[in-house]
This record gives C-alpha cells, sequence and structure tokens, in this order.
C-alpha cells in the first residue's frame, strides 16, 4: 500500500484535462468530452479558477475533487456556492485517505476566496465522508413523481415488486389519469407552446417576475445561456402565455434509467406560484398539463417540490417519495452543506442557517447532473 506521502494533491491544471476524461470512463464506465468539463468547469462563469482538485502520484492522476459553482442568491445579496460532483478516485487507490485529502484541500483553498460554502447532494457512499468533513444534513430532498409504470420504476432503482407489479402498474395508469380532472376545465386565455431550446430572456424575466427568498441559484440570462445553452443535454421548453405574454415556464429533459424512460421537470418559472388566489395558477397548470401530456409514454415523471405548488401537483397525480408506493420505488437523496468560514464551520453565510430546510428554494437546475 502506497504511503500517503507518495500522493500529491494539488489544482488542476491545463495539461490534465485528457488525464480527467480518461480517470471519468475508469471509475464512471462513461465517456465524457472535453466540451463537458469546458461547460461545467473550465469555463463555468461564476468563478475564475478551474474548480478542480487533484490527487497525483508518480505524475499519474488517480484522483479527483471536482466543484461546480453557482452563485446564489443569500438574504438581500449573492455568494458562490461550490458543489462536489464527479468525485472520482481510481480503483487501484482508494481506501488511501484520497478523499478526505482531497476535501480537505478543498476547503483549505476556498477559505479565503469569493466561495462561502458547500453544497451538494452525496450518494450513500460518500455522505459519511462529507459529514466526517464538516457537512450537515439539511434535509431529504423533496421531491414528486408521478409514476406512470411501477415496474419500470423499481427495476431501474434496483427494488423488484414482483407479484404487485400489475395490480400497481394499472393503479398508477388511473389514478394518475383520474387525478388531472380535479382541477377543471382549461382556461382558454392560456395557451402553451413547446420550444426545443431554453428562451434565456424570457424564462429570467418571468424569474424577476417572483424571485424567491430562500437559497437558491440566480436566475439571469447568463444563468440560463450557461446552464441550459452551453450543457451537453437536451432540454424543452413550455411556455404558458395569458393574452400573449409569457406567464410560466417549465423546462424538462428526458432520461433514461437501466432502461426506464423517466421525464423530469428541471426547472420553472417562476417559482412558488400556484395559489388558489394567485392569476399565474391557470398558467402553471396548464403548462404541467402539457408536460404530463407529452410524457404520457414515459415510466415516471419527476419533479422539484419546492417551487412547485402541492395543490395542483396532487391534482395532476404528482406525490412526495412518502406514499407506500413511492417508497418502495424511489430513494431518499440527502440535501448537505457547509459553510467555508472556520473549523468547526458555523453553517450560516450573511446571517441565513445553511441547515434550515425552510431557507432553501431549489429545484434540479441547482443540481450538477441534471
Amino acid at each position: 500500500m502506497a504511503a500517503p506521502d507518495e500522493y500529491e494533491i494539488r489544482p488542476f491544471e491545463p495539461g490534465d484535462a485528457a488525464d480527467f476524461l480518461e480517470l471519468y470512463r475508469t471509475v464512471f464506465d462513461s465517456g465524457r468530452s472535453e466540451a463537458w468539463l469546458d461547460w461545467k468547469y473550465r469555463s463555468n462563469p461564476y468563478v475564475d479558477d478551474v474548480p478542480i482538485l487533484i490527487a497525483e502520484r508518480g505524475g499519474v492522476l488517480v484522483g479527483a475533487r471536482p466543484l461546480f459553482a453557482l452563485r446564489m442568491r443569500v438574504g438581500d445579496g449573492t455568494a458562490v456556492a461550490l458543489q462536489p460532483a464527479d468525485t472520482m478516485v481510481h480503483p487501484d487507490h482508494r481506501r488511501r485517505g484520497l478523499f478526505t485529502r482531497l476535501t480537505a484541500a478543498a476547503i483549505d483553498r476556498y477559505r479565503t476566496g469569493a466561495p462561502a460554502f458547500f453544497f451538494n447532494f452525496p450518494n450513500p457512499a460518500s455522505l459519511t465522508g462529507n459529514l466526517d468533513q464538516g457537512w450537515d444534513v439539511v434535509d431529504e430532498l423533496r421531491t414528486y413523481y408521478r409514476i406512470h409504470d411501477p415496474a419500470a420504476l423499481a427495476g431501474a432503482a434496483g427494488r423488484p415488486l414482483r407479484a404487485a407489479t400489475p395490480l400497481l402498474r394499472a393503479a398508477a395508469r388511473g389514478y394518475v389519469h383520474a387525478r388531472g380532472w380535479g382541477l377543471g376545465r382549461a382556461d382558454e386565455e392560456v395557451t402553451v407552446t413547446r420550444h426545443e431550446t431554453v428562451p434565456a430572456a424570457t424564462l429570467a424575466d418571468r424569474y424577476q417576475h417572483r424571485a424567491p427568498t430562500g437559497l437558491h441559484a440566480v436566475r439571469d440570462a447568463e444563468f440560463y445561456r450557461w446552464r441550459f445553452g452551453e450543457a451537453p443535454a437536451e432540454y424543452t421548453t413550455y411556455l404558458a402565455e395569458r393574452a400573449g405574454e409569457p406567464a410560466f415556464g417549465v423546462v424538462v429533459t428526458d432520461e433514461r434509467h437501466a432502461g426506464a424512460a423517466v421525464t423530469r421537470i428541471v426547472d420553472v418559472a417562476p417559482p412558488a406560484v400556484g395559489t388558489d388566489d394567485d392569476p399565474g395558477r391557470a398558467a402553471v397548470v396548464a403548462a404541467l398539463r402539457a408536460v404530463t401530456r407529452d410524457a404520457r409514454d414515459a415510466a415516471a415523471i419527476v419533479a422539484p417540490a419546492s417551487p412547485l405548488p402541492r395543490e395542483p401537483m396532487a391534482a395532476l397525480g404528482f406525490h412526495e417519495r412518502d406514499t407506500p408506493v413511492l417508497s418502495r420505488v424511489t430513494g431518499a437523496t440527502p440535501h448537505v452543506a457547509r459553510s467555508i468560514d472556520g473549523d468547526p464551520p458555523s453553517q450560516t453565510v450573511r446571517g441565513v442557517d445553511l441547515l434550515d430546510p425552510g431557507n432553501w428554494t431549489i429545484s434540479f437546475a441547482e443540481h450538477d447532473n441534471c
């Protein structure tokens, strides 16, 4: 076993790109391009450096701790946050403390810089390592699911339902079909158009119309152009208009999980609308109806719970994962955070408590991999 001092922990350098992408292929069994590396890290608009820490042994890149930068609304101001993402250690060099050393180096590197805090959504393998380094759990990530095919979704999650599958599938399809009627007739003054791009200026305008007060990525036109226009994934926008004026937008992407087709609602603009006395409710309902209609053949539709109103979502057949069926076919995702101000960290930024779930209003747009 190699001694700890045989490894060098250092910042990413321009000549590391090819080795970084090769390590990615080894660890994740899938490839990424230099365009992806540029978009996510090398040309990220919110930091001046490339926010990646490297572990090297004998001139060979064997580990990396990349950080996905976002400009976040914090109270009345903004701050840069870093989201640990795509963390990787070569299989031959695991269990040698590299995850811990890379994370400690990331904290030290940014302790006196512009970034103010970390937040992320670790998998079970890395959760303990995060907690050991000063992260704390904010909450379980709140997510809506509209299940069309429980069997396919359970298979994708590695949770077989066996004999109950046919009954659950029939019940799910019948249920979501019936629930849509609870919203009444569509508002004839609202029209929905589908766009194969993300209209950055329009969505930024909708965001400004009712920007949330909780912690979230600032959604100006630059954010929308970078986050959706330059990302390697493909996104579709549903834009609800009233009297020819944009009122509500929904950004979706189609994914596959172990063969199951899943439609993900990545973002909405503006968030936190749709109560009974809100004139924007009809636009929210119309846009969501259009999404559910186009995604009827998917195994499920997944949506962020924080920025979407509960009542119309429930009427359209969306529910959070604490229901009996959903708890069997979906897994909990922890949301964790850490301030960069000291050891132990204060877990506050600009007087805002990072560990209070009520202080966050995030969608999947804040996730590095959606």
